[in-house]
């Protein structure tokens, strides 16, 4: 861990702490429900049938790839729509994030979709048209979000590159729903511009960025540190 997250926390007085409402985080989904509700009843979220009982104010944030390499996309995306109503009905909150899978899933590349999730939608034709932007699936996925920030930790994807944190959570959710509208086919145009998705297709925008893993601890804390600075927070995930 760099010092700067763990510096970050310093100060953080009990009486905060325990305001703070319980968070957690759930990854890489990728098309496996099973797994998806086991690490929820793990974390205490759902019962044993999948449906959220977690106490008031609880978030829980996922931070996307839903989808590609597992069988189950239709399964995982009717999960996370009733767990968002559900949350909300109970007072707690879910905050969905766009992954890089979602991403290609929505610009037509489809390399990692196994044959059994096609066939679940009737097909490449039907499913295409599910994913686009005026699809019943596109509109749900094109209502979340890149960045969310959360107390004091901010949640993306990938990673944080700072000509993006300069961006602020606000910019960047902004300037990706820009580059979606421009990027998405819709039903009545079969093709989008998959160009005009600059920021989300970046090898250094938050769906893709891995710059903090590979690079030197130092230089990627130091990186970390500036990029957490511009926004205001402490930790990032």
């Amino acid at each position: 861990a760099c010092d700067a997250t763990r510096q970050g926390r310093v100060g953080w007085g009990s009486e905060r702490m325990a305001s703070m409402p319980p968070v957690f985080s759930l990854p890489d989904v990728h098309g496996d429900a099973s797994q998806a509700l086991a690490a929820l009843r793990l974390a205490n979220l759902t019962d044993g049938r999948g449906r959220w009982h977690a106490p008031a104010r609880t978030v829980l944030v996922q931070t996307g790839d839903l989808i590609d390499r597992g069988d189950d996309t239709q399964t995982v995306f009717a999960l996370m729509q009733q767990l968002e109503r559900d949350a909300a009905a109970a007072g707690s909150r879910v905050v969905r994030l766009l992954g890089n899978h979602e991403l290609m899933n929505l610009l037509g590349d489809l390399r990692y979709v196994s044959s059994a999730d096609t066939a679940s939608y009737g097909g490449t034709h039907a499913r295409q048209a599910a994913f686009a932007q005026d699809g019943s699936v596109g509109q749900w996925l094109m209502k979340a979000n890149i960045c969310a920030i959360v107390g004091k930790t901010v949640f993306v994807h990938a990673g944080l590159h700072p000509k993006y944190a300069a961006l602020g959570c606000d910019g960047i959710n902004s300037r990706a729903a820009a580059e979606l509208k421009l990027a998405v086919p819709t039903s009545a145009k079969g093709r989008g511009d998959p160009t005009a998705a600059h920021m989300l297709n970046s090898e250094d925008g938050p769906l893709w960025y891995r710059g903090l893993v590979y690079k030197p601890e130092a230089e990627a804390c130091a990186e970390l540190s500036h990029s957490l600075s511009l926004l205001k927070v402490m930790a990032a995930a």
